[in-house]
């Protein structure tokens, strides 16, 4: 079953973080733009089926027309100037048939939103949408996906992200002299991904630690940014991750939580906080497979 709806996030969020620094920034997150109102059309019974989509304005059980994604970031315009905007993928539709479809998806919201907030960082990531056939993202360098986005972002992304990009999908990047986003690749240990036998794909866990490490040693934060989150999925109970890949993010998050002043995961269409434990001794029995406990 296709579980296709419209669904555009568009928080502001004002963020204390350690050492009394704080931040306001706007998070968007999984756009699904379907540009030509095709629409998997979900229905009572969960059988899928493609349709009209409802016209321009779209449908409650498609994937999101261009007019929701312009309203939604003229709304963020009437805030104000952020200092960053937080991006956590799935821009591609449900209902994409090629890698075109969800680079055209991407190109469009990026020229949106870059248009919007000329000068205002704005910060990426991959979502298991952002690649046909969805999920199956490959390790680089070579893979066509971050080629093709190398070029589209070329004026969002740091020229230091270059390298980890095109190998991976990761990078990271200081929005001010207190804080730096690290933003993953989750969709590398999705079990939906057919596509990785590494234990570390893209040495991304390596990279990460080091990274964490070096913010350690200069007494800065960080924030964590990925689409697919670590722990399950609470409506349907599945895992998000590979057990092997939600244990081993698990324990470099555990060593690690005075430079992690948080974590913003998109995904799943939903809005609720996790609480981490150090131990799985720690938790409340029911939650022990996930070692991340939901606050709905």
């Amino acid at each position: 079953m296709v579980r296709a709806c419209v669904l555009v996030v568009a928080v502001a969020c004002a963020c204390w973080c350690a050492h009394a620094s704080s931040h306001t920034f706007f998070w968007l997150s999984d756009a699904h733009l379907d540009q030509d109102v095709s629409c998997l059309r979900g229905s009572a019974s969960g059988s899928s089926s493609s349709g009209g989509g409802g016209g321009s304005f779209g449908d409650y059980y498609c994937d999101s027309p261009e007019v929701l994604v312009d309203e939604c970031i003229a709304f963020l315009q009437t805030l104000g100037t952020p200092e960053f905007v937080v991006w956590s993928g799935n821009t591609g539709s449900h209902a994409a048939t090629s890698e075109d479809d969800v680079l055209k998806a991407i190109s469009t919201v990026t020229t949106k939103l870059t248009a919007a907030f000329p000068s205002v960082p704005l910060v990426p990531c991959l979502g298991g949408f952002d690649v046909y056939p969805s999920f199956q993202m490959a390790e680089g360098p070579g893979f066509s996906l971050f080629d093709s986005l190398a070029q589209t972002w070329t004026a969002v992304l740091p020229t230091s992200a270059a390298t980890t990009f095109q190998k991976g999908g990761y990078y990271a990047v200081s929005v001010s002299s207190t804080l730096t986003l690290i933003v993953l690749n989750t969709v590398y240990y999705s079990p939906q991904n057919a596509l990785v036998t590494d234990d570390d794909p893209a040495d991304q866990f390596a990279w990460l630690q080091l990274q964490l490490k070096e913010l350690r040693s200069a007494g800065t934060q960080a924030f964590i940014v990925a689409s697919i989150p670590v722990g399950g999925d609470e409506i349907n109970g599945t895992e998000n991750f590979a057990p092997k890949f939600n244990q081993r993010l698990l324990d470099i998050i555990a060593t690690f939580p005075d430079v992690i002043s948080g974590q913003l995961y998109g995904h799943e269409h939903t809005d609720s906080f996790r609480v981490f434990y150090n131990s799985v001794s720690d938790l409340p029995e029911q939650a022990r497979s996930h070692r991340a406990v939901k606050l709905n």
